[in-house]
């Protein structure tokens, strides 16, 4: 089987832009926090030798010292990069599960429902097009129309009682006269 290479890798620049850009934030972060790290070791360092009279033969840089700095740096930052990544992925993973859901209640009742995200999803350009492919559905297909979107369905119900309610009655015809 021949493997389909896309030319373009930047296909969805809402989504990819915003991952992209998250991973390029961590790893700033990141090393801004092994910076950091390093430079109070340093100053740790400096001030334990001026306090003590010694140069720099405690070993504060060994490469123990340094390692622990990382791994210190690392189990500092982990808890947040992954409480992120989890409303980040949940932006794109929402969405996803409620075209399987539409998908699924359509496999089981032959209703074909819209699909609504939340205003911060990293899938609304695929909302707008997958609700156009429902209206295309619905108007070769009427009977996916959901009941509560049937127009036929609702006026035999609601409509009827909110077209008397919308209907002026005569007295407030004449008294606007």
């Amino acid at each position: 089987m021949k493997l389909f290479r896309r030319k373009q890798k930047l296909v969805n620049r809402p989504m990819q832009g915003t991952l992209i850009g998250r991973l390029t934030f961590y790893i700033v972060a990141y090393n801004l926090a092994i910076l950091g790290l390093m430079v109070v070791g340093y100053a740790f360092q400096s001030t334990t030798a001026v306090v003590s009279d010694s140069v720099g033969t405690d070993g504060s840089f060994s490469l123990k010292a340094q390692l622990l700095m990382v791994g210190g740096c690392m189990l500092f930052m982990l808890p947040f990069i992954v409480y992120d990544m989890l409303n980040l992925t949940n932006r794109v993973a929402g969405p996803i599960y409620r075209y399987q859901q539409i998908l699924s209640d359509f496999v089981k009742s032959g209703a074909l429902n819209p699909a609504k995200t939340r205003d911060r999803d990293l899938l609304k350009n695929f909302e707008q097009q997958f609700n156009e492919f429902v209206e295309a559905v619905h108007t070769l297909y009427p009977e996916t129309i959901p009941t509560e979107l049937d127009p036929d369905a609702a006026s035999d119900g609601l409509n009827s009682a909110s077209a008397a309610a919308s209907e002026p009655s005569p007295q407030t015809s004449d008294s606007r006269r």
